[in-house]
């Protein structure tokens, strides 16, 4: 019957389950990316079959003796009951204090009961709720595809066609284009389907080629079915993030191993990362059901194209023989972890555990560096590109020398902007002389931009001659803003007068832009013209330049500042 100690107790079994399945994982860490999906798979499954061996197993094995809160005790401390009737310990506790019945005595136990009924029914609202989340999601998915266009041409078809005879696979998944998804996916594991969305039509033959073979590979490897387990052992197990977790990673690793098939198959590991590339990028952000395997995830995207980069040679899908000996090692763990009472974890245990499981997040930080350092060399653009913007999200000032020299000697337009966006991020001095630089003299107005940017993150004086050059120049409303906002952000006071003339500017966004600067900075220099320029058109650089006035805290604004009062 399900109860909280019920719930507790097979919430630690699930736990070591997992645990387990991220202990195989790291000792196949340096194996392809299929091997590491098969254990967070077997290990999901146990998740999933655990609280059933819970009831049927008949032997329980104890990992550690009882807890003496758990033992009855066999004397009361004050006295006890008798054929005869109550009488009195021979030694009582000098500090006791026997209870009247006046007393309350079942405070204590109707808390643990409420506690107790309450868990349960806690627990069965939320696994009905993401139950009926994963079965809506069949029924979203069942709504799209009846409403999908299929896709006819031959050149799709006889692409497919190939993928298929290249993967050895005897079924022929359809192929739907839809509105209503944003980036490609495989759904339906009885009767699969490939979607597609409308932006697919402008494809290059050779983006069509590994799209469908990535497809193909989830088909191929039955990932929906693994996908599904993840799903329901996450249902069951809402309350354990470690099943979060591990079915988070199964799928990350689904995605990995059907790359490795995709370049396997002869794709370039470049050429393939910038199609993906391109996709994502491409693609607005949305949300697919539950029930689909999407081509690439937004947050997840960093880390594959680390590994599509590290990938060489040809992976290919586990062995039946390692196939075996992971399912005969995960069966050999799963009885005894599902016949093992589980005590009470104490606040220490579940640090102990926690420190346990982060090297299987958190690894490799060093090697990814020099990898995407690397990668800023690629003959292909939009690898390169992906590089430097992987690089700005790492945070790492070992990447500072590499992007320098991206910003500085890339001829793609694209790369000199994510770097210069990436130097901005790891906020080092270092990146100033390179950042003011591109602001000086590159061809391109959204380089200049994102070097303006990246000087004002960070915030060093040095930058403020190549700032006030730039806002000086008859640039782009966009990019003079964008240098305006950097003077404010690096607060020299030598840049006022060059700041004031902004305030008349014919762009409304400019002139906020200005006031807002000249209140972060902080010089009275200002306080005429901003008294000025608060009789401004615009409401919004009105308000701005009354929050400047009030920021530079000089009287003689007081009676501008009192005039706002009345502001429409």
């Amino acid at each position: 019957m399900m109860s909280l100690d019920w719930l507790t107790d097979t919430g630690l079994r699930v736990s070591a389950l997992i645990l387990l399945g991220g202990l195989l994982v790291r000792t196949v860490s340096r194996r392809p990316a299929a091997l590491r999906h098969l254990a967070w798979t077997l290990a999901l499954a146990a998740a999933l079959l655990a609280p059933l061996l819970v009831r049927v197993m008949p032997l329980q094995l104890p990992l550690i003796p009882a807890p003496r809160g758990n033992v009855e005790p066999a004397e009361p401390l004050a006295g006890r009951v008798t054929d005869g009737g109550p009488t009195v310990n021979e030694s009582p506790d000098p500090g006791q204090v026997p209870l009247t019945p006046s007393e309350p005595v079942a405070t204590a136990s109707s808390k643990s009961i409420t506690l107790t009924g309450l868990a349960p029914l806690l627990w069965l609202s939320v696994a009905a709720l993401l139950g009926l989340r994963l079965l809506g999601s069949f029924v979203a998915l069942a709504r799209i595809s009846r409403r999908a266009r299929p896709l006819e041409t031959s050149d799709w078809h006889q692409q497919l066609a190939r993928g298929c005879e290249r993967l050895g696979l005897n079924v022929q998944p359809r192929l739907l284009m839809t509105e209503r998804i944003s980036i490609p996916c495989i759904a339906g594991w009885l009767r699969p389907v490939i979607l597609l969305p409308p932006s697919a039509r402008d494809w290059s033959p050779d983006r069509r080629e590994v799209v469908l073979l990535h497809e193909l590979a989830h088909l191929k490897r039955r990932d929906l079915v693994a996908h599904l387990f993840g799903q329901a052992a996450c249902m069951i197990h809402w309350f354990n993030p470690l099943v979060w977790i591990a079915a988070r990673r199964q799928r990350a690793d689904a995605e990995q191993a059907c790359d490795d098939l995709v370049i396997g198959s002869g794709a370039r590991p470049s050429e393939y990362a910038g199609h993906l590339l391109e996709i994502v990028q491409s693609s607005p952000i949305g949300r697919a059901p539950v029930a689909v395997l999407p081509m690439a995830i937004r947050s997840e995207f960093e880390g594959r194209l680390l590994a599509i980069l590290e990938s060489k040679g040809v992976r290919h899908m586990p062995r039946l023989r390692a196939a075996m000996v992971g399912i005969l090692f995960s069966v050999s763990a799963i009885l005894p972890i599902a016949a093992a009472s589980a005590p009470a974890a104490s606040p220490r245990q579940m640090d102990e555990t926690d420190e346990e499981y982060a090297p299987v997040q958190q690894s490799g930080d060093r090697e990814s560096l020099e990898l995407l350092a690397g990668a800023l060399n690629d003959p292909v653009a939009s690898v390169r590109a992906a590089a430097a913007q992987a690089l700005g999200s790492m945070r790492d000032t070992l990447a500072v020398r590499a992007l320098m020299e991206a910003l500085r000697r890339d001829t793609d337009a694209e790369v000199r902007r994510n770097a210069a966006w990436a130097l901005g991020q790891i906020e080092d001095g270092r990146a100033v002389p390179a950042l003011s630089d591109a602001l000086r003299s590159d061809a391109d107005a959204e380089v200049r931009r994102a070097a303006a940017e990246a000087l004002g993150s960070i915030e060093d004086p040095r930058a403020v001659p190549a700032l006030v050059e730039a806002l000086r120049r008859n640039e782009q409303p966009e990019l003079r803003r964008a240098v305006i906002d950097a003077l404010g952000s690096i607060e020299d006071k030598s840049v006022v007068p060059a700041l004031i003339p902004a305030l008349k500017d014919q762009d409304p966004e400019i002139r906020r832009a200005a006031a807002d600067a000249l209140g972060s900075i902080e010089d009275t220099r200002a306080v005429v013209d901003l008294m000025n320029a608060a009789r401004d058109e615009d409401p919004e650089v009105r308000r701005a330049v009354i929050d400047a006035l009030g920021s530079l805290e000089d009287r003689r604004a007081a009676p501008t500042i009192d005039r706002a009062l009345s502001d429409q």
